[in-house]
């Protein structure tokens, strides 16, 4: 209960191990959990050690899950400001198969940083939705690719819409998993009618057409635009703290 969320609970589990006592080794060939939307398949190696967490070499997949069935595997306390702002911001879309790797030395769990080259989590995302700023249009539709590695998250946005403008070559980065308010940057290129771009830029925040004293009805012709959004990752961000480029 300290580490998840909710009560895990599983259907199946079939294991094919051996523990070596002297060498304070358990070795798996094969672990399979199986339980509601969960399903995972690993292989590897727990070493033990005294007074301190385990070295762990592990390699597996993971069954896609819709991302408010993720948040419920979310271990409590792992970079809390990242789990509140995807639970908030992300209420849409399905994520995985997921491939993980990760090569944790002794010690590593407890420490309040994990090496980026000890955990290297890959898994595609589909039919996301995500409000990346109060009070603008909402990515929809969203299709791209993710990689968790011990520290920072990186997600490529390979197409999508915000309302009638396609959006391209998005990425959202987190740098320091496990910082409270990590520092977080959303990026997004969008290309579409010119009435409908600036009505996009003229929302709040942003309010650039109204600076300007621009009619985005009486505007014509395509246009593309790059947003570029830095923010720490906290469920109620003062908009002091929002880095808005455009």
């Amino acid at each position: 209960p300290k580490n998840f969320p909710q009560k895990l609970q599983f259907a199946n589990l079939v294991l094919k191990a051996s523990y070596d006592n002297a060498a304070k080794t358990l070795a798996w060939e094969n672990l399979s959990l199986q339980g509601g939307p969960f399903g995972a398949e690993t292989s590897g190696m727990a070493v033990f050690a005294e007074g301190m967490s385990p070295a762990l070499q592990v390699t597996g997949t993971l069954n896609a899950l819709a991302v408010a069935d993720l948040m419920k595997y979310w271990p409590v306390g792992t970079a809390p400001g990242a789990h509140d702002w995807i639970a908030s911001n992300i209420p849409v879309g399905r994520a995985g198969p997921f491939r993980v790797r990760m090569d944790l030395p002794a010690g590593a769990l407890d420490a309040d940083t994990i090496p980026d080259q000890a955990i290297d989590l890959t898994f595609p995302l589909d039919g996301v939705s995500a409000r990346y700023l109060d009070g603008m249009t909402p990515l929809t539709g969203g299709r791209g690719n993710a990689r968790l590695t011990g520290d920072n998250f990186r997600l490529t946005v390979d197409s999508g819409s915000v309302g009638p403008i396609a959006v391209s070559a998005g990425e959202f980065t987190i740098a320091g998993l496990h910082l409270h308010g990590a520092p977080g940057r959303i990026k997004l290129h969008a290309e579409g009618k010119m009435p409908d771009v600036m009505a996009l830029i003229d929302q709040q925040p942003l309010g650039y057409a109204k600076r300007f004293n621009i009619n985005p009805a009486s505007a014509s012709g395509n246009a593309s635009v790059d947003l570029d959004f830095g923010l720490p990752m906290l469920r109620d961000l003062p908009i002091e703290q929002l880095r808005i480029g455009v």
